[in-house]
């Protein structure tokens, strides 16, 4: 039993949890660097079509109305703002994960000293 729990303690210890501590922090900067990249290609979309990016927010926040017909040039920029603001919810999700990742790396260490401790305690 104790040696699952240690191995189980042990997770962000070894080379693949370091690994994989290593990807979700470059995660959130990847996202956010693809979000403005988006966000920028929308923009030069939307001004083929004459649309600056005050005007391409106000279009992407009001509802589409079904009667109307859009450019598809206009509904190609407003496709790249959503995917930008799904990549910037994304990244915030990650960065809270990387938050309660990094705080049970830090409780795991504290138990795992004292467990270290406490059985070299008991065998002297």
């Amino acid at each position: 039993m104790d040696k699952e729990i240690i191995k189980d303690l042990m997770f962000f210890e070894n080379k693949r949890g370091k690994l994989k501590i290593y990807i979700i922090y470059a995660s959130p900067a990847f996202l956010i660097t693809m979000a403005f990249l988006n966000i920028y290609a929308a923009v030069k979309t939307g001004e083929i079509e004459g649309y600056n990016f005050i005007q391409l927010i106000k279009y992407w926040s009001s509802r589409i109305d079904y009667n109307k017909q859009y450019s598809g040039i206009l509904v190609a920029a407003l496709e790249r703002l959503d995917t930008a603001a799904f990549q910037l919810g994304l990244s915030l999700l990650l960065i809270i994960q990387i938050y309660y990742a990094r705080k049970r790396c830090i409780i795991d260490r504290k138990i795992l000293k004292y467990l270290k401790n406490n059985q070299t305690t008991n065998s002297q």
